[in-house]
This record gives structure tokens, C-alpha cells and sequence, in this order.
């Protein structure tokens, strides 16, 4: 007699469990949720500095705009390794968008001034990209990394 009780209460509860989980709509109009914007690589410059020839040496990159219409790019830098603390990085420069394509160069001197120290030889740099749309919006690391290491 107890097995009998003790089974009809398991099915019970497996009946019970079972029946609670349906499967539903997720509640998410895909109308709400915006178009982002970052940059994507159309070609790769030299990417070393030449800590003896500051001003003479120049890391670049060609990159293009995807998603929503950008206003301009900004380009930080922080001495490696990567962070997505933003409180690290220096402000190197600004380009205003002209056409859809930024051709990015940052000198070792534009470099040095942001950090507020010349880099030394052996020493990795990265420069980040942070996007501002037209209608305001800031996307940076969280969806567009690093261009290059310096």
C-alpha cells in the first residue's frame, strides 16, 4: 500500500512539474532594438613605432563606418594590456566622418603627448575606436575592438 501512495504522489509531481513548463513567446519587439555603428578594416598600415624617431614615425589604418550613420571617430590609447576600463584611456585624436571612410594615423608623438610620457622600445600600446552617430549614440570596445597594436 505505501508503494501504491508513494507512486501515485511521484507521478502526481512529474505531472504537476510537467505540465508548468510550456514553452512561449519571448516578449521582445524586434522593431524596438536600434541598428548599432563600428568601423570595419579595409586595409592595415605599418603598426610599430619607432620610439628613437617620435615625430617621424606613424602607425595607420583604413577603416569604413557600418550600421548607423557616424558623426566622427575618436581614437584612444592605453599602454597594453587590453581594458575596457575607460578611465585608462588617453585621448589621441578626432576625425569627422567625409564620405564614410577614416584614414586613421597616429604619429608616436601624438602617442607620447596623450600618455604624458614617450613610449619605450619594446613597450605594446593599443588604440581604440569609440564611434559617435549622428543622432548622438557612443559605441566603442563593447562592440568594436582594438584597430591595431602599436
Amino acid at each position: 500500500m505505501k508503494k501504491i501512495i508513494s507512486s501515485a504522489l511521484y507521478t502526481a509531481l512529474v505531472v504537476i512539474a510537467l505540465s508548468s513548463c510550456q514553452k512561449g513567446e519571448v516578449v521582445q519587439d524586434v522593431n524596438s532594438l536600434s541598428i548599432g555603428s563600428y568601423v570595419t578594416l579595409v586595409s592595415a598600415g605599418n603598426n610599430i613605432i619607432d620610439a628613437t624617431n617620435l615625430a617621424g614615425t606613424k602607425v595607420s589604418a583604413s577603416v569604413k563606418e557600418y550600421g548607423s550613420p557616424q558623426e566622427k571617430l575618436i581614437v584612444y590609447v592605453t599602454k597594453a594590456p587590453v581594458t575596457t576600463n575607460k578611465a585608462n584611456w588617453k585621448k589621441v585624436k578626432e576625425y569627422t566622418n567625409s564620405g564614410g571612410t577614416y584614414n586613421l594615423e597616429v604619429s608616436g608623438q601624438e602617442i607620447s603627448n596623450a600618455l604624458g610620457k614617450a613610449p619605450g622600445p619594446g613597450e605594446t600600446y593599443i588604440l581604440y575606436n569609440q564611434v559617435v552617430t549622428k543622432d548622438g549614440r557612443v559605441f566603442d570596445v563593447s562592440n568594436t575592438l582594438p584597430i591595431w597594436q602599436t
